[in-house]
């Protein structure tokens, strides 16, 4: 009899406890999703120019097992087989664009654009944003790397002219125990390539 009543004591317990342990399992799983939600740029802006969110579970905590019924484990698995694309998808709306871009990129943007559509029965339609994405920065970059090249080439600064590219050595990083360079001779500072010149040489140009 005494055990039937130490039984019946602790059921009486749970029970008068189980609702708040309820509303503690509530308020920690709250606290977790806070916890885990992930800084955005949009945190800052008015919640009515947020976007809207409608991914079911986003956070992985809130995926845990013992927390996720049969309904948000369907709604879940309806919201990830919608992201695969279908066969018309990612769709090109023109009108979206120019809300995009403003008109000075889309004044420099119509070339390769114009080429593109000329291009896209050739290469498809699908792999067109990738090469209207690679090819001009690829283009872009050989054009300034032979542009580098030929100043550096041809165009150095010498001593017939003011104007030309200009290369800078650093300085090397020497311990005590190695032996330095020896110290230049003051005509040798800003030379420029005068001492290697073909013309005006002899005494009279002597310095």
């Amino acid at each position: 009899m005494a055990n039937d009543k130490e039984v019946s004591q602790t059921n009486e317990a749970q029970k008068a406890t189980r609702p708040s342990l309820k509303a503690e399992i509530k308020k920690l799983s709250s606290q977790e999703a806070k916890w885990t939600h992930e800084p955005t740029a949009f945190d800052h802006f008015p919640a009515h120019e947020k976007p809207f969110p409608i991914e079911p579970s986003p956070n992985e905590r809130q995926r845990l097992p013992f927390k996720m019924s049969d309904e948000e484990r369907l709604r879940r698995k309806i919201w990830v087989k919608s992201q695969e694309l279908t066969e018309r998808e990612p769709v090109r709306v023109p009108e979206l664009e120019q809300m995009i871009y403003n008109p000075i990129r889309r004044l420099y943007r119509a070339p390769t654009d114009r080429l593109f559509q000329k291009l896209a029965p050739i290469v498809g339609e699908h792999r067109v944003p990738f090469f209207r994405m690679v090819v001009p920065k690829l283009f872009l970059g050989y054009v300034g790397a032979c542009v580098l090249w030929y100043n550096i080439k041809y165009n150095q600064i010498n001593w017939e002219d003011r104007k030309g590219f200009t290369l800078i050595q650093s300085k090397g990083i020497y311990l005590p125990e190695e032996q330095k360079p020896s110290v230049p001779e003051k005509w040798d500072y800003a030379d420029n390539g005068f001492q290697s010149r073909k013309v005006f040489k002899g005494p009279d140009y002597a310095y």
